[in-house]
């Protein structure tokens, strides 16, 4: 089958001690969001890039958002929803590609759009992972950045608001820089 909709989650609990409680919830709710969809007919593929670290199991910020995290992947399995961890911290897209055949879901430019959430909007999401939006991009497909979906850990500010505000504008930047604008769309809607 060949996905309409693919969505990359990449390391999405992430740092949650860097980002204050309702950004946190704010994203946990909207992946929840997009598992219940119940307009969702041809299906739906969520890819999770990125371990759990043993080495946070007794991070109480951390330990909470990730078992908010696994309740949430438990409801994906569904007819609607296929959720496919990668157990990798990156994975490239040609290996994306050869990891969802296993599922039987092809992506392709012209028919598929990537849809990218995660942590460190700056540094993962936007181009550090291989599989990253500036990858994707260059692939030729359509992605968009799911604002409410995505938090900054490493960008200095005093609140959440202030670290996303400058981050929106340094990836409008970069995006406008590298000739990668036609492609990315910064969304609030996460469908």
């Amino acid at each position: 089958m060949v996905l309409k909709d693919l969505y990359v989650l990449i390391d999405y609990v992430g740092h949650p001690a860097m980002n204050e409680d309702y950004l946190n919830k704010r994203r946990l709710n909207t992946l929840n969001a997009i598992v219940h969809n119940n307009y969702i007919k041809d299906g739906v593929a969520i890819v999770s890039i990125g371990k759990k670290h043993s080495r946070k199991n007794d991070w109480k910020y951390y330990t909470k958002y990730h078992e908010m995290f696994k309740e949430i992947k438990m409801f994906a399995h569904s007819p609607r929803v296929e959720w496919i961890d990668t157990n990798m911290d990156d994975i490239s897209i040609v290996d994306l590609i050869k990891l969802l055949k296993q599922y039987n879901y092809y992506i392709s430019p012209e028919k598929t759009e990537i849809h990218m959430g995660g942590t460190n909007l700056l540094g993962c999401i936007l181009y550090n992972k291989l599989a990253s939006v500036k990858h994707f991009a260059e692939f030729g497909f359509k992605v968009n950045i799911v604002l409410p979906m995505c938090a900054e850990g490493e960008s200095s500010g005093i609140n959440d608001l202030e670290k996303m505000m400058k981050s929106f504008s340094i990836v409008y930047e970069y995006l406008k820089a590298n000739n990668l604008i036609n492609n990315v769309n910064l969304t609030y809607r996460s469908l």
